[in-house]
């Protein structure tokens, strides 16, 4: 996400505005996946939280896609930089182990 960010700034600076749009589209997917896929139930406030934000930065890649504003996307950048950093310091194990339950989780609906 934080890839195509940058990619679709640039298109922007460019005014290659339909790669910028495609760009833009593919970071909001991705988005709207971490936000679909948090579990409300077991996450509690910080799942809740998260939901919120993600919200807010596809909020905002709209309206920076709708007003090609860089100033926003950097907004966005700056929001989801923290979480993908905070990601990365969680273990290959548990990350596996948390995949595996929710796996479970789903089966078993």
């Amino acid at each position: 996400a934080l890839d195509r960010i940058a990619y679709a700034k640039g298109a922007m600076e460019r005014r290659e505005f339909e790669q910028k749009a495609q760009l833009i589209s593919r970071v909001s997917a991705i988005l709207m996946n971490l936000r679909d896929t948090l579990d409300l139930e077991v996450g509690g406030e910080t799942a809740e939280n998260l939901y919120a934000l993600y919200d807010f930065m596809i909020e905002k890649l709209n309206e920076a896609h709708a007003k090609n504003s860089l100033q926003m996307l950097d907004e966005v950048t700056n929001l989801l930089t923290p979480i993908r950093d905070a990601w990365l310091q969680i273990p290959e194990t548990a990350k596996q182990e948390a995949f595996e339950a929710q796996r479970q989780k789903r089966e078993a609906v």
